[in-house]
């Protein structure tokens, strides 16, 4: 209990969760994000963590190889947290720059996951697509792969990632 008080006085924890907070709305809504800008967020995160590291201990060379592993893990974790943070404003770009027409697609649903997040998987242009999914009417899995498609309203955007606007799901 002591522990949690302690992080929830520093204010780097609230930053922390609204910065996770902003990328989950975020995800949500883009399709086809481009996996080599993830890679590229990664690798310059982690070069540059990496760079500021080895400055910082240049005095002490005589480290523990059980150490140098733990300092690697914990670079490796916080690049993923700075890709996060570095994706947040592509995402408002991606969001913000969909142009042209609003298209609308039906597409099958393949699987249904009910989790603590429910996802729903389908193919859009020829391509496996996941997204989070409300499941409000609280239906079976069985019945929605079974008896439903999902119909996608969405705009294309930079990169030729889609910006989904609204769905729902219909019955066959």
């Amino acid at each position: 209990m002591e522990l949690i008080n302690i992080i929830l006085k520093k204010k780097i924890s609230y930053f922390i969760i609204l910065i996770i907070i902003l990328y989950i709305r975020q995800e949500n809504r883009i399709l086809d994000f481009p996996n080599y800008l993830n890679y590229t967020f990664f690798l310059i995160s982690f070069f540059i963590l990496f760079y500021i590291n080895n400055k910082q201990s240049k005095g002490n060379t005589e480290r523990s190889f059980l150490y140098q592993i733990f300092n690697i893990l914990g670079l490796i974790v916080l690049g993923i947290f700075f890709t996060a943070m570095l994706k947040i404003p592509l995402n408002f770009a991606i969001i913000k720059l969909s142009y042209g027409n609003q298209y609308v697609k039906v597409c099958q649903i393949n699987n249904f996951i009910s989790a603590r997040t429910s996802k729903l998987y389908f193919i859009l242009d020829g391509e496996k697509q996941s997204m989070s999914f409300k499941n409000e009417k609280h239906l079976e899995r069985e019945d929605i792969i079974n008896n439903y498609m999902i119909k996608l309203n969405y705009k294309c955007s930079i990169f030729e990632t889609k910006v989904i606007e609204s769905y729902n799901l219909i019955e066959k």
